[in-house]
């Protein structure tokens, strides 16, 4: 059976120095994603370490993909990485890791479990801690980071800004609140309250509310009086 998956290239990778490297190294994440097999692949934007994506850089996320798939032909190749003796020592390297992993979690009781006591939530913090020690000692060279940086670096980036369409949509919002029918959303969001107390399925109460005109906002806080916010364990 053919093993579907997606990738996303690295946001923790993304430099909010010389941001403009980040084409570079998405593009490298990308073609890394390619060559494992991924049938879909999501480039991050070169200014994501610094705001919300502009057009710009969606656009040349978009044509980093697009190059790939068109001018580099790796993707008219099954398998252009079979028999690499390097590649496969690194795969059986990552399979041992994962397995060994899984063990713990096994052994910890199951993933809800290692999610109650922390588990999970401080291999993370962990990692996250590693990663930025090793950039922060150098024993991780991060071009224009922590090696071949620039003096009074001036971004040559567009700073993303909240587009006019903000306060048309805010407009459009108000308009449809006021012709909806109240008793219609109340109803609906009765019934979720209902569907939350009996534990049942939410997904098709949901989108039956969508179409009463319920905004996200009021269901997620038809949510939050059932279930409460979830804090993540101390640890």
């Amino acid at each position: 059976m053919a093993f579907r998956f997606h990738v996303q290239t690295a946001g923790v990778a993304l430099t909010a120095q010389q941001p403009l490297n980040n084409i570079a190294r998405s593009a490298y994440h990308a073609l890394a994603a390619v060559l494992g097999g991924a049938q879909s692949v999501h480039i991050d934007g070169y200014d994501e370490a610094l705001c919300i994506p502009t057009e710009l850089s969606a656009i040349t996320a978009l044509r980093c993909n697009q190059i790939l798939q068109m001018e580099t032909r790796v993707t008219q190749t099954i398998d252009p990485l079979g028999g690499s003796y390097y590649v496969e020592s690194l795969t059986s390297q990552l399979e041992k890791r994962i397995i060994s992993i899984l063990e713990e979690v096994d052994q910890i009781g199951g993933l809800i479990k290692a999610t109650e006591t922390g588990w999970i939530h401080r291999k993370i913090a962990d990692s996250s801690y590693e990663y930025q020690q090793a950039i922060e000692t150098g024993r991780m060279p991060v071009v224009g980071v922590n090696c071949s940086r620039m003096e009074d670096e001036e971004l040559p980036v567009e700073i993303f800004q909240v587009p006019e369409t903000l306060s048309i949509q805010e407009e459009k919002l108000r308009k449809i609140k006021k012709q909806r029918s109240d008793s219609e959303v109340q109803r609906a969001l009765d019934t979720i309250k209902s569907c939350c107390d009996e534990d049942g399925n939410l997904m098709d109460i949901i989108v039956d509310a969508v179409q009463s005109d319920v905004t996200e906002g009021e269901i997620t806080g038809v949510l939050k009086e059932s279930y409460g916010t979830w804090d993540p364990p101390l640890f």
